[in-house]
């Protein structure tokens, strides 16, 4: 009886500790890839590990975008925790314009390292409910039961019901299927282009879209703002889908990589004809501005 509780023990203390329930080990590393368009070699990247609570334990770790594909790795062998926050800043690819942007670019992705299969890509959806599901949690929920609940709502918010899309953090533009396509037809309309910023900065712009549009749908999951609710209408009728996948194409292909023609319309069409936004005519109305 003492041999087989003997090694028993030593099965137990080769394990690597974590901070849940679940007895999913930490893995040792984890990769992904950083995209709006892919972010450029060089951008940073740092992670943040958080305890089972959600609060930071002051450990923080960096690393840098490998190449212009936007792919990064970390080495989580020191990490106690699989919980973390995952931070990307850098310049990107525009895949409408066809040009690396003007100015950097800052996404996050709240993410259970666990539970993803080491590859976690950071996007705009995973930055825009990351403050969703820190509220969620903080209010009670667990981190799965909010993330799904965050994503639903964030979907919602553009017209579209998936209740079976895969976690953002493993969704990716260069890939096939409905999911992935689901991903770059929503950064398309959150982006517009130069023409549906004519008189500001256009990098500018779509950065801090992107944080109001986080900040309004923290609390409730509902997008309440009518002026970011005309700025995205106004995108969506500004989108040249087969332009996007060109400049993907021409850019990926420089690597070597040939990327799948994602069907970006129907979710594209499914925000024009089903958001709550009540359009005069073929009017699309900015609070001081008509097109």
């Amino acid at each position: 009886m003492k041999k087989y509780i003997f090694i028993a023990l030593i099965a137990v203390g080769c394990k690597k500790a974590s901070t849940t329930n679940n007895d999913q080990p930490i893995p040792d590393k984890i990769s992904g890839y950083i995209q709006k368009g892919p972010f450029v070699a060089g951008s940073s990247l740092t992670l943040f590990e958080l305890d089972n609570q959600f609060t930071a334990t002051g450990r923080v770790f960096n690393t840098q975008v490998s190449d212009n594909k936007g792919r990064f790795e970390f080495n989580t062998t020191s990490l106690n925790s699989r919980y973390c926050i995952l931070k990307a800043d850098g310049y990107y690819f525009n895949e409408d314009q066809a040009f690396i942007s003007n100015s950097p670019l800052t996404l996050y992705a709240l993410c259970d390292i666990g539970d993803t299969a080491v590859n976690i890509n950071v996007n705009v959806l995973t930055h825009l409910i990351k403050p969703r599901i820190e509220h969620l949690v903080q209010n009670g929920s667990s981190f799965p039961i909010a993330k799904k609940q965050a994503q639903a709502e964030l979907l919602q918010v553009f017209g579209l019901t998936k209740p079976d899309i895969i976690s953002f953090e493993n969704l990716d533009i260069t890939k096939p299927g409905n999911d992935n396509a689901l991903l770059l037809a929503i950064s398309l309309i959150l982006q517009g282009t130069n023409y549906s910023v004519p008189w500001g900065n256009f990098d500018g712009s779509f950065s801090e879209r992107l944080t109001n549009i986080a900040n309004d749908i923290k609390t409730d999951g509902i997008l309440n703002n009518d002026e970011l609710l005309y700025w995205l209408m106004n995108n969506s009728f500004l989108i040249n889908e087969s332009a996007v996948h060109n400049n993907l194409s021409n850019r990926y292909s420089q690597f070597g990589q040939t990327i799948a023609n994602l069907d970006v319309r129907k979710y594209i069409d499914s925000f024009i004809t089903r958001t709550s936004l009540h359009l005069d005519g073929h009017s699309i109305y900015f609070p001081d501005k008509v097109y």
